[in-house]
């Protein structure tokens, strides 16, 4: 009941899509419960995959959860992969799997949480990424 998108999170999603860009969810919620939010907030049909903690051998940050959700598209981890994220622990998984690493700006950005793990792409908001799809 409480569960709010960030801003411009829904305009993000639908410009990827219009773009034909295959997106998935990659998080350490429960994969039930993640499976849960998506459909309340109307977005399961954005995404081929949503993988959640419990889903994989072992979750995120390792290999293994990033791979069962790139299985749905037949496709390996490499830089043409964007893993986008707001945490550490989103960068870090692209790092291991050579996946491109992009920071999606928070307001309490911390520099020294990025340290091992640094973005190659920082955005500020969604308006940012939906931006640069419209330029491509």
């Amino acid at each position: 009941e409480r569960l709010t998108p960030i801003e411009g999170a829904g305009e993000l999603l639908a410009a990827l899509a219009a773009a034909d860009i295959d997106m998935a969810v990659l998080s350490n919620k429960t994969g039930r419960y993640l499976r849960d939010e998506v459909r309340h907030l109307q977005w399961d049909a954005y995404f081929a995959a949503v993988v959640g903690a419990g889903d994989a051998e072992r979750d995120k940050p390792e290999r293994q959860a990033l791979e069962l959700a790139l299985a749905t598209f037949g496709c390996e981890p490499g830089k043409n992969i964007w893993v986008i994220g707001d945490s550490s622990i989103d960068l870090e998984i692209a790092h291991r799997t050579g996946c491109l690493p992009i920071l999606m700006h928070r307001q309490d950005l911390d520099a020294e949480e990025f340290a091992n793990c640094p973005p190659e792409i920082v955005f500020k908001g969604c308006n940012g990424l939906k931006e640069l799809i419209a330029r491509w």
